[in-house]
């Protein structure tokens, strides 16, 4: 993306349901691949078997992308959201790096 282009669509919208993993699920209606913001399928969006800080979601965009924004939502029709996380990155799937600020990881927290 050059400085001029503006992106106002959200990236994880047309990916494949291979883009998406995760550390567990609740049940096959809480899999990863219904973690999509206004989305309704199956049980409305992602959710860990167990809630823990070891649950992660890795979604894969094909390509080194930049983001700009992540925007969270809690599971349709329930109470379930989260309230901190740790942004990540990798190019490989494997060595992963945590966004930050000097030298401290960059956490989010509402």
């Amino acid at each position: 993306m050059t400085k001029t282009e503006v992106c106002d669509s959200p990236l994880v919208a047309n990916l494949p349901p291979s883009s998406f993993r995760s550390s567990s699920q609740l049940t096959s209606s809480h899999g990863p691949v219904f973690a999509k913001v206004n989305r309704r399928e199956g049980a409305g969006g992602w959710s860990p078997l167990v809630s823990d800080i070891y649950q992660w979601l890795e979604v894969d965009l094909g390509k080194r992308t930049r983001i700009t924004a992540v925007a969270t939502q809690g599971r349709y029709g329930s109470s379930d959201w989260l309230t901190s996380y740790l942004l990540m990155f990798s190019d490989t799937g494997h060595n992963w790096r945590t966004t930050s600020t000097g030298r401290q990881p960059r956490g989010f927290s509402r």
